[in-house]
């Protein structure tokens, strides 16, 4: 134990000690006030500074305590709302991203199928029925740029 006796030292024979006594620690058994000695005691200049000068450090201390918790919960507010606006913004950009990458990569697919579609349908054209200039035109349409 940190804050406490050596183990070896320890004993709860304490709690049976039979010189203890609980009336021994309170001097009064109950409390009468007196509504004659109030008026004396609300005149007397020590008393009143006494009795009135600390009344409010309880409640200035639990206002000072309510301070700090309320800063303290604004600073979590504010720290949460701003991871949930990071993650938030980080979903959207993926599920744009693979989004447009599904998108994208589907529509290459389906050019690059249109593509050969188009090279066997003017695969399939007469090309008796053309003139070699028509011929040299349809092909230039399709052909690579490496192979010009």
């Amino acid at each position: 134990i940190r804050f406490g006796p050596d183990p070896s030292e320890y004993r709860d024979d304490f709690l049976t000690n039979p010189r203890l006594n609980v009336n021994d620690f309170t001097e009064f058994e109950t409390v009468k006030v007196d509504p004659n000695r109030t008026k004396l005691l609300a005149e007397d200049p020590e008393l009143v500074f006494i009795l009135n000068g600390f009344a409010g450090d309880m409640f200035t201390g639990f206002a000072l305590l309510v301070e700090v918790f309320d800063q303290e919960l604004r600073d979590i507010v504010q720290s949460a709302s701003s991871d949930n606006e990071t993650i938030f913004i980080v979903y959207m950009i993926a599920m744009f991203g693979g989004f447009y990458l599904i998108l994208f990569r589907r529509a290459v697919g389906e050019a690059k199928k249109e593509t050969v579609k188009a090279r066997d349908f003017v695969a399939r054209i007469p090309s008796y029925t053309l003139s070699q200039l028509e011929i040299d035109t349809v092909a230039s349409i399709f052909s690579h740029p490496q192979d010009v």
